[in-house]
């Protein structure tokens, strides 16, 4: 059985390219606007594979549930090797943070989440003065085009009724059951207006798709600055 590299970076070129996208919008945006990042919090590192992708950073401290054992991987790649302060933590619950970040990072995290916690785990990202999330957007023609590729390429699929999946394509995952840990029922306009209320947005991208149609894209990538100081 594959395992979570093998399936999203592995032999498969289209599934890779998806999935490297990311992490290539993530390093060009903190150079951007962090160009001088010491300190970095990542929600859901899984083996640190991010780090690849930052400037040297003093401090990293990634959290992560080390589901598939990722956790491990990181303890024993060459990120121990890189000339950088490398905190791993393995929590599947919230945890109380002192100390205050240049960014915070959730990349394909939030939508895993239950909705009664996301408001919690954004407050946690505000820790830092930015941060960079990207999420999929499982509603409307975005849903629609990636479960049909999906299907035509033999890609495991969250299983929907007929009418769950209609309803998902005109736009409402809130009218279906929500599965905690997968992305089904998971509403990414909601997921927004939660970061919205820590972060003024400063820019959103679509991503895996054409970035002048947002609509078609199937992933979002979203850029926060934090609206107070750290309490």
């Amino acid at each position: 059985m594959e395992d979570y590299n093998e399936r999203l970076f592995g032999k498969n070129i289209f599934i890779k390219n998806i999935h490297t996208l990311r992490f290539i919008w993530l390093s060009k945006n903190i150079k951007k606007y962090c160009p001088d990042v010491n300190n970095v919090l990542e929600l859901g590192c899984y083996d640190a594979k991010t780090l690849n992708y930052l400037p040297k950073v003093k401090n990293y401290l990634g959290i992560d549930a080390n589901w598939e054992n990722g956790l491990d991987i990181a303890k024993n790649t060459k990120h121990k090797t890189q000339n950088t302060n490398i905190k791993l933590i393995e929590s599947s619950s919230l945890i109380k943070l002192s100390e205050e970040f240049d960014v915070s990072i959730a990349m394909e995290v939030l939508e895993h989440l239950p909705d009664e916690d996301l408001a919690k785990y954004i407050k946690m990202l505000a820790n830092a003065k930015y941060v960079f999330i990207t999420i999929p957007k499982e509603s409307g023609i975005s849903f629609f085009i990636k479960y049909i590729i999906k299907k035509i390429i033999f890609y495991p699929t969250e299983k929907h009724t007929f009418k769950e999946f209609i309803l998902v394509s005109i736009g409402k995952p809130n009218k279906i059951p929500r599965q905690v840990g997968g992305h089904k029922g998971f509403d990414y306009k909601k997921t927004i207006e939660l970061i919205e209320e820590k972060f003024e947005i400063l820019q959103v991208d679509g991503l895996n798709g054409p970035s002048f149609f947002e609509p078609l894209c199937i992933r979002l990538g979203i850029i926060g600055k934090r609206k107070t100081k750290l309490q």
